[in-house]
């Protein structure tokens, strides 16, 4: 990590204002022509599909690929692994409102519409993701750059699969259950009446979004993308990122650029293209203009999966907090207000939630006692714990037990 310090609670770059200023305040705002426009470009993507040989991407790499800026944002991704992990899962929220045709596609895989598969299916897509920051992703028959075919072809097939059998309005509904039952709950109602002031998402969208032959398009990896790095590089402190140099956020920048590009993005499509300051403006006008006004469309398939992939996560990742109260920080991060679900989550859990923002913002920018370390550490001997288990029969049939004890529960 470079020593010129660039992350701080306090320090804005020019031309960017704070969270309230320039996010949370447009909530209610009407939608800019030029903000609309920009949407409409992007969503050109959706009838631009992925390609479909990951060999010639391989072969054909852009020039603007640098291994050595990519080895860096790989070491900034470990040292801050804590935080980017947390980010990314508090991103599956945003990514399951973003794209209703997405939310359809990962119900439709079987994969995590239950506690049990998710917690299978978020563990393997973890360690997956934590190879591409340990390993060499650009040389074949590493350990990342297989696991970065084996996405890339899974999302071939599950691509392949729709084009012939693609999903009919209402058919994903019976498959969003939990022994017959959809699971959601009050919460939704309350989420609800607190975003009903939250002005909608531009009209134009969805007749863009009516075009689209697949979910595999380009605008949907875009999309997807900017969920694995947009938060953490807005709201770095929020997920106690600090004590970085500007080099060291453009290094990361970097290495999300280049993954995305292994993944299918073309260049003008690419989240991460252009200078860090671009980057970030992109960042927060996406979360402007269509993030929250999609949590106004919140429905029970959202809240289904997003509680199925809540509760997964914390079956391997033991301190993980719960749907409702990592839901509440999200809120509080992108200034949306949540007062209704905040009535309902208890004392214990609403005071928590100001230690887990003093807890992020401060004690891990003071790094006492080594915190983001041991924080590192539980991490990864959370996901080593997680691989054992795995692959114990006996602790599955143990795990599958419970859960389905816990599903009982869920659906009454």
């Amino acid at each position: 990590m470079n020593d010129q310090a660039y992350g701080d609670d306090n320090n804005h770059e020019p031309g960017y204002s704070t969270i309230d200023e320039n996010i949370s305040s447009s909530a209610t705002a009407f939608h800019e022509p030029q903000d609309v426009h920009r949407l409409v470009q992007m969503f050109q993507g959706v009838v631009d599909d992925m390609p479909s040989d990951f060999d010639s991407l391989m072969q054909n790499k852009p020039d603007w690929i640098d291994p050595e800026k990519l080895k860096r944002g790989q070491q900034f991704a470990l040292e801050h692994y804590f935080g980017v992990s947390f980010s990314k899962i508090l991103s599956l929220y945003i990514l399951f409102a973003l794209s209703h045709n997405g939310l359809d596609t990962l119900i439709y895989t079987r994969m995590s519409d239950t506690p049990y598969k998710a917690y299978r299916r978020y563990y393997a897509t973890s360690d997956i993701i934590k190879s591409w920051m340990e390993t060499d992703i650009l040389t074949p028959e590493t350990k990342g750059n297989k696991n970065m075919r084996r996405v890339f072809q899974m999302h071939q097939k599950v691509h392949e699969d729709l084009l012939q059998n693609p999903i009919i309005d209402g058919q994903m509904e019976p498959r969003c259950t939990i022994l017959g039952k959809p699971w959601y709950t009050a919460t939704l109602a309350n989420l609800k009446k607190d975003f009903k002031c939250i002005s909608p998402a531009p009209t134009e969208i969805n007749s863009l979004l009516e075009r689209q032959k697949t979910v595999f398009n380009q605008c949907y990896l875009t999309t997807t993308q900017f969920g694995f790095f947009g938060l953490a590089i807005v709201y770095p402190e929020w997920f106690g990122i600090h004590d970085y140099s500007r080099q060291d956020m453009e290094d990361f920048v970097h290495l999300w650029r280049t993954i995305g590009y292994l993944m299918g993005i073309k260049d003008e499509y690419n989240f991460g293209r252009g200078t860090l300051d671009e980057v970030k403006e992109r960042s927060k006008w996406l979360i402007r203009v269509l993030v929250i006004p999609k949590f106004r469309e919140i429905t029970e398939k959202w809240e289904h999966m997003s509680r199925c992939a809540a509760e997964g996560v914390r079956m391997y990742m033991k301190k993980s907090l719960s749907f409702e109260s990592s839901f509440c920080y999200l809120c509080d991060i992108l200034g949306l207000k949540s007062t209704n679900v905040k009535k309902t989550i208890g004392f214990r859990k609403y005071i928590y939630l100001w230690w887990l923002r003093f807890f992020m913002k401060y004690l891990l920018k003071w790094n006492l006692f080594n915190l983001r370390k041991r924080l590192n550490r539980y991490i990864f001997k959370s996901m080593k714990t997680a691989a054992e288990e795995l692959n114990n029969e006996n602790i599955q049939i143990k795990l599958l037990n419970k859960f389905i004890k816990y599903e009982q529960t869920a659906a009454v």
